[in-house]
């Protein structure tokens, strides 16, 4: 498929973006799914905030970074690498989040990671996706506390 990156270098970016992503994304899945430790932290609304104030930003920051600094459409190069995919998903937990728990949209303070996700969202290989009932589908399993 061509996802990993065309280049040595860009197979580097790609993968060293996935596993980033991936750590984001254990953070917010730690968040979402409740358990001894987050039921410690009080409800879930109050560390909702705190998540989206203190530990989301960051992360924003860092792929806003490599966007500006790459100069391109995409996290590793002009086009979708497995990374961006990774990221996307990221990016859209958290739109949906702000959507459910009336908390302003994260991408708005980051220009171009805000049109990386619209330029993912509007890929053509894409479109029978999101206008599928599977695009619809809860993002987490039933046990989370935001699905």
């Amino acid at each position: 498929l061509g996802l990993g990156g065309l280049t040595p270098c860009m197979r580097t970016a790609n993968e060293q973006l996935v596993f980033f992503v991936h750590a984001a994304l254990m953070d917010l899945r730690a968040l979402v799914y409740p358990s001894r430790k987050s039921d410690r932290n009080g409800p879930f609304e109050e560390q909702l905030a705190t998540y989206f104030a203190r530990t989301a930003p960051p992360v924003y920051e860092s792929l806003e970074t490599c966007l500006r600094r790459r100069g391109t459409g995409f996290l590793v190069g002009w086009l979708p690498c497995s990374a961006d995919f990774h990221a996307w998903e990221f990016l859209d937990q958290h739109e949906k989040m702000a959507i459910a728990f009336d908390i302003p949209s994260p991408l708005s303070d980051f220009e171009l990671l805000e049109a990386f996700y619209e330029r993912i969202h509007t890929l053509p290989r894409l479109r029978r996706y999101f206008e599928s009932d599977e695009a619809r589908l809860p993002i987490n399993n039933k046990t989370a506390r935001f699905q």
